[in-house]
């Protein structure tokens, strides 16, 4: 549950307010200057705990939770919501992954579900750019992917697109000038 920030101008680190609730496998996103976390696990199970973090005034607050508990998922933010994606549910032993997309609204507190991403899977890379998530690899009940599908949240449909060239699972992805970059 440890928060540390890191200054790269000063080359230093603050311990900030620790998370409330410890866990692991988790995701987040930042809108309006604040940073969510979002589902996860605990040594013990899958959570919904969903907690906002204000670095201004360095204090936390519980959101409501995710409808669907889950670790190992994506999250991305189009126009001010926050767009969850695969991940596990409702136990470790499920490593068939989930397909199930919702939707956070941070203005109303308040969670919708949009189509389900065509394909099941778990620990992908996600990225948004112009308003559009990109969900990359992952895997499920042990086949690692190449798959690559497009998400618009303003028509909720979702296309498939080309394949990554090498299958990945448990990497990253970061936009810059418009272009995903996958590690890992």
């Amino acid at each position: 549950s440890t928060v540390e920030e890191y200054d790269p101008a000063t080359d230093t680190w603050t311990g900030k307010a620790a998370m409330p609730t410890a866990r692991k496998l988790l995701s987040t996103s930042v809108v309006n200057d604040k940073i969510y976390a979002i589902g996860g696990a605990t040594d013990s199970k899958v959570i919904s705990t969903v907690e906002e973090y204000n670095p201004e005034t360095d204090n936390w607050s519980r959101k409501t939770d995710i409808p669907t508990a889950r670790h190992l998922l994506s999250t991305n933010v189009v126009n001010g919501k926050i767009y969850v994606v695969g991940g596990t549910s409702p136990s470790y032993g499920d490593a068939g992954g989930s397909n199930v997309l919702q939707v956070y609204d941070p203005a109303s507190n308040s969670w919708s579900t949009g189509a389900n991403m065509p394909t099941k899977r778990q620990g992908a890379m996600a990225a948004a750019v112009n308003n559009r998530i990109y969900v990359i690899g992952g895997y499920s009940w042990a086949i690692i992917y190449d798959v690559v599908e497009e998400y618009d949240p303003a028509t909720d449909t979702w296309s498939i697109r080309t394949p990554i060239p090498t299958a990945g699972n448990f990497g990253i992805a970061a936009v810059m000038n418009d272009k995903i970059f996958v590690m890992g």
